[in-house]
């Protein structure tokens, strides 16, 4: 982890932690891309896997990761998209975390979920 990357929050470290049941050793800010007020990180996994990890700032941007979690359910399966691979949702203002992992130019990318405030 760089000094300038600390990581998101402790309690956003436990609930990406949850989501993908096995907590990351390193994190990374994705500076670019993004459409919505959520932080975005590449966390690193024990076992050296990556995976992406969004986190909601605002019940809005909570809302829409809500969504985007119900759509990814709704297509499972479609080649075109990542695999969600975990969700935390406290049922308030909090999910968010995505964790995604690319395997390749063409490969599905992994998710999850986490936080707003």
């Amino acid at each position: 982890m760089h000094a300038e990357d600390p990581g998101p929050p402790p309690e956003d470290v436990e609930r990406a932690t949850r989501a993908l049941k096995a907590e990351p050793v390193a994190w990374r800010a994705v500076e670019r891309g993004g459409q919505t007020a959520a932080s975005r990180w590449i966390a690193t996994l024990p076992d050296g896997a990556t995976r992406f990890v969004k986190i909601a700032f605002t019940l809005d941007t909570a809302a829409w990761i809500r969504d985007e979690h119900l759509f990814y359910l709704q297509h499972k399966g479609l080649a075109f998209l990542p695999a969600m691979i975990g969700w935390d949702d406290d049922g308030e203002c909090s999910p968010g975390t995505s964790p995604r992992t690319r395997r390749g130019p063409r490969s599905p990318r992994r998710r999850t979920s986490g936080r707003c405030s």
